[in-house]
């Protein structure tokens, strides 16, 4: 084979390769670099309430319903949004707007994790049937006595609010 011929042979080869990895280019969203058509991935300083391996925010459950009703309801796949790149579930089509237009008013505190742990420097993932509105914050718990600690000294989730900060750099995104 001559030195023309190999030169030529690479050249065609190296042409194969850019425009192979010129064609992948829309594939990526400037963005997040996630594939086109799927939701962007959280920012850095962004904080995901996410418990379940689907994707879905505090398992599922509708977080406006807490504040609405008292109540733990689970959500439903036909009232689902996204926040934050979390998909969110909500028990009606009032509850899923009520969200998009406050989300923050409506979030979990602490990413959805359990302010005893986070008071106590652990990152504990709790259950979001296990619950406690204090002062307009929506609190999830792993435990029941945990709620009760909580409940009988607020002063625990300030404890938590100054620990927060470092620990959430800890959660993967």
């Amino acid at each position: 084979m001559t030195t023309f011929a190999r030169r030529t042979n690479r050249l065609w080869l190296l042409s194969r390769v850019l425009i192979a990895a010129l064609a992948a280019l829309p594939m990526a969203q400037a963005s997040g670099g996630t594939p086109y058509g799927l939701p962007s991935l959280p920012a850095m300083g962004d904080i995901m309430a996410l418990h379940d391996s689907a994707g879905i925010a505090i398992d599922g459950f509708d977080p406006v319903a807490y504040f609405a009703s008292g109540t733990a309801v689970g959500g439903l796949s036909q009232h689902e949004a996204q926040h934050n790149g979390v998909v969110w579930r909500f028990a009606s089509r009032a509850n899923r707007e009520a969200f998009l237009q406050t989300p923050d008013a409506y979030l979990p505190r602490f990413g959805g994790h359990d302010p005893v742990g986070i008071a106590n420097g652990q990152i504990v993932d709790a259950r979001p049937e296990l619950f406690l509105i204090l002062d307009d914050m929506l609190l999830l718990f792993r435990t029941e006595q945990g709620r009760e600690v909580v409940r009988n000294n607020p002063a625990l989730v300030g404890k938590a609010d100054q620990k927060w900060p470092e620990m959430a750099l800890q959660l993967a995104r």
